[in-house]
């Protein structure tokens, strides 16, 4: 054998074995998925899907508009968005004499992530209030649902300037969420951790590549935090950053009433005091639904749980939550 075929077989036989050790890795990442790599590229996959361009004119938001008229299968759910780029039924903008309407502008949890549209909870307070005799005074209550993936107190005031008070709304309902306000928006620069660096496009198909890039972000300090709800407790500038939205969308409101639906519990149970203190000195009400973290896999997560989404049973809870708040401040059964 010649010192050329040597040479080529020296270069050949590693690259050989890297080439067979990394398609092992793969096969072995793909069979056991730790990292619940499959459940995210199904979540690329359903995001592509459902975003849409910034309407004409519109602001933008933090978060991303929705995709009119689109239809993507995520989670076992359809996912169906109106003209205007919503998941809800249509309405027309004037609302008629015999009808109440409520304007829920929220999150991915309003939004039904991963439930059916029928099961997400201001659909199923809807069918709930129109269980009542002439509800309000009215012949029927309309929920419209302005919610969408991703979206904190600031894109609810712009999604509610822009859209929700066109619909004539006579009650607006905002859903507070852990995560309304990322507590990286409080850090200062010198704490902050830097960005992850993203998986390149042609990368993403590879769990290896994906475990690559998550342990170099580990490594720099700058894996994605999810949690939250530890964070806006622990951090007083973010408690006054939610009141600060809360004090903006009472004023946009104006006169049409505005409700917060407080799922954020400092402890179980317990609500943040910043909150409950603000809410009360703005004259806005606000409706308690504490899950218990304790009992979030097995009795109020969707499958699968990485989602960190409420279920169709936790959904029926907080509607039934909202409508027993309403009965109790009178005006629903006149």
């Amino acid at each position: 054998m010649n010192r050329r075929k040597l040479l080529a077989l020296a270069v050949l036989l590693p690259l050989t074995g890297l080439g067979l050790a990394a398609l092992a890795g793969e096969l072995l990442l793909r069979l056991v998925d730790p990292y619940e790599f499959g459940e995210q590229m199904e979540h690329d996959r359903f995001i592509a899907g459902i975003r849409g361009p910034n309407p004409e004119g519109a602001m933008v938001l933090e978060s991303f508009y929705l995709r009119p008229g689109a239809h993507v299968e995520f989670l076992g759910a359809s996912f169906d968005f109106n003209d205007e780029g919503y998941r809800t039924p249509v309405v027309p903008k004037q609302k008629p004499d015999d009808v109440f309407r409520i304007v829920v502008v929220g999150d991915s949890v309003p939004f039904g992530w991963g439930v059916p549209e029928e099961t997400c909870f201001p659909r199923r307070l809807e069918t709930l209030l129109n269980e009542v005799e002439r509800p309000f005074g009215k012949e029927r209550v309309e929920v419209v649902n302005l919610s969408g993936p991703g979206r904190g107190l600031g894109d609810y005031y712009i999604v509610l300037k822009d859209l929700g008070l066109s619909y004539q709304p006579d009650l607006v309902l905002i859903p507070f969420i852990f995560n309304d306000v990322p507590i990286q928006a409080t850090e200062q620069a010198a704490d902050a951790a830097p960005p992850p660096i993203a998986v390149p496009e042609w990368g993403r198909s590879s769990f290896l590549m994906r475990m690559l890039y998550r342990k170099v972000n580990e490594a720099r300090g700058s894996f994605g935090r999810s949690d939250y709800w530890i964070g806006i407790r622990s951090n007083p500038e973010a408690a006054k950053l939610c009141c600060l939205g809360f004090q903006l969308l009472r004023d946009l409101a104006g006169d049409v009433p505005l409700v917060v639906f407080d799922t954020v519990g400092d402890r179980p149970g317990e609500p943040m005091p910043e909150v409950v203190a603000c809410t009360s000195a703005l004259g806005v009400p606000r409706i308690e639904c504490f899950l218990p973290v304790d009992e979030w896999n097995e009795k109020w997560a969707i499958e699968p749980p990485v989602h960190k989404h409420p279920n169709p049973a936790a959904h029926d809870l907080y509607a039934r939550t909202i409508l027993s708040w309403l009965e109790e401040q009178g005006g629903l059964r006149r």
